[in-house]
């Protein structure tokens, strides 16, 4: 039989705490939530609704999405000592969040329980088991993390087992080991991991779920879940190795290692490994590791003379698996390949079939390699493609004609007046061949905000129908430092009741990239979603 480990992503909770990651909303969380259920992650954790009010604002908003197969799990600590796990708050917001899994954390090591807690052994052993038991009677699948354990199980291996035994006497289904400090080497975990699961057998315990939770503070995180992979039931790690300090284990290395290495089966899509890991850096407005393995731009690009004339010869002679299994590519730095296939694939999705020697296919990868160069990753996006193709596949698209706009005259401003800021936008131009102006008069909203409604009432003085749309989110990010004219990029999220897309602007002036942004988002709408007349 097949073994197969669980996927405990836990990207949107231990992942946000990563200090390059300046700020995760509630929107960031649904949007990578959905992409985590496609690509097949077992559990997501969504946040630690005990530490903040954001976290427990997801959960609710959440109720609303329907995930195809993972299930949404809640983080939070064991309560103190003795105290009742009713009267507990952090307890008590994992109920309220109506996550069907519970994933409480204890104390392993007798020294944070004395210096840190400032309780006694065996309060905290109590604590561990109320605390379980409280959680499952209130229907709740319960995951301990057995927090220091490795470094506890060094300092007082009876100790650190004990807390284990009280939260299996509790009810908990996974018996997740941590090394919370990164710091333990491979061959350490294995030896403690097998005295462990050896010692739990002598005392009644031999069908003991495992799981692995690993911070990478000594590289060695990946490693350290590799090693005893074929012992684990439940990984517990995050995409790209986002976290606390240097980060946690990365499952977008972890995953193909075991799947294509060790013959370890999850339940992940793999090929969508590497769109997976650069939708994460875009929703935490971070630049993707362009060397990060399996999933990196260059992770299997060549750029030594003998390297690629071998790859020329022999494709894949240097690559130590098919790119493709995890949505990769070979490329040769110094060539300029034609990528058709890709086109050819992206195409489909709006119902265009072609093949690679068309002449259109050509001319819309060359510009699709611009706007890349540029700074616009269409890859991303499916709006962006769409938008794209519709200049090459027109007719076959049958969609509308896309709106001519041209701005003449753009002026947004802001203003303080003592306490009171105000931002004021007037846009003028030519829409379809007839003049148009929006306006906005002095009010809050920020830049983006009053230019997004000047030029809502643009369109919809043609196309009423642009205000169903919703902006839901925006964030900017410098991509090339040139002083005070670098370039910046800004990407925006619409929504309206059927369909939700992203369209990105770049450019040197802020408020142009999300004029740009504003007015793609807008034309997609028209263009695809709507049956309009001709005005």
């Amino acid at each position: 039989m097949t073994h197969t480990i669980e996927i405990y992503d836990a990207t949107l909770r231990d992942g946000t705490q990563d200090a390059r990651v300046s700020e995760v909303n509630t929107h960031d969380k649904l949007v990578l939530a959905k992409r985590l259920d496609e690509y097949g992650v077992d559990f997501i954790e969504l946040g630690w609704p005990g530490s903040n009010p954001t976290d427990m604002e997801a959960f609710q908003a959440i109720k609303d999405i329907e995930l195809k197969s993972a299930k949404v799990a809640a983080f939070g600590s064991t309560c103190k000592g003795r105290d009742t796990p009713s009267d507990d708050k952090n307890l008590q917001a994992l109920i309220e969040t109506g996550a069907p899994v519970t994933t409480i954390f204890g104390k392993s090591h007798e020294k944070h329980v004395t210096h840190q807690l400032k309780t006694t052994l065996e309060d905290n052993l109590q604590g561990i088991q109320n605390s379980v038991l409280f959680l499952k009677s209130k229907g709740k699948q319960v995951f301990y993390d057995a927090e220091h354990f490795f470094d506890g199980f060094k300092v007082n291996s009876e100790y650190a087992l004990s807390t284990v035994v009280a939260a299996l006497v509790g009810g908990a289904e996974r018996i997740v080991l941590c090394d919370t400090n990164g710091g333990t080497l491979p061959h350490e975990i294995l030896d403690i991991f097998l005295q462990t699961k050896h010692l739990l057998e002598q005392n009644g315990y031999g069908d003991v779920k495992f799981g692995m939770h690993a911070h990478n503070d000594g590289g060695t995180a990946v490693a350290n879940n590799l090693v005893i992979a074929k012992y684990l039931t439940q990984i517990q790690a995050t995409v790209g190795g986002f976290g606390e300090r240097v980060g946690n284990a990365n499952h977008t290395i972890i995953i193909p290692n075991l799947m294509l290495k060790l013959g370890i089966d999850t339940n992940v899509n793999l090929d969508k490994t590497q769109v997976l890991y650069e939708q994460v850096c875009e929703q935490f407005n971070l630049e993707p590791d362009t060397n990060m393995a399996f999933a990196g731009k260059n992770a299997f690009a060549h750029k030594g003379g003998i390297h690629g004339d071998a790859e020329r010869k022999m494709p894949g002679a240097y690559c130590h698996i098919d790119p493709t299994l995890v949505g990769n590519e070979s490329r040769l730095v110094v060539s300029d390949l034609s990528g058709g296939a890709n086109i050819v694939d992206a195409l489909e999705k709006f119902g265009i079939y072609t093949q690679k020697s068309d002449e259109r296919v050509r001319a819309m990868l060359e510009k699709i390699k611009k706007l890349h160069h540029d700074g616009t990753p269409v890859g991303l996006s499916v709006a962006e493609q769409y938008l794209v193709a519709a200049e090459y596949f027109g007719l076959e698209l049958k969609c509308n004609r896309r709106p001519d706009l041209e701005l003449t005259y753009k002026r947004v401003e802001w203003e303080q007046l003592g306490e009171h800021e105000h931002d004021t936008a007037v846009l003028q131009g030519v829409l379809n061949g007839k003049r148009v102006e929006g306006f906005r008069p002095a009010q809050k909203g920020g830049p983006i905000g009053v230019a997004y409604e000047a030029l809502r009432d643009i369109y919809t003085s043609q196309y009423p129908e642009v205000g169903e749309i919703k902006l839901i989110d925006w964030k900017d990010r410098v991509i090339a430092l040139q002083g005070a004219k670098s370039v910046v990029r800004v990407y925006i999220d619409f929504v309206n009741h059927e369909d939700e897309w992203r369209v990105y602007g770049v450019s040197d002036n802020i408020l142009n990239a999300g004029l740009t942004a504003i007015t793609k988002g807008f034309d997609y709408y028209v263009m695809r979603h709507k049956n309009l007349k001709e005005k």
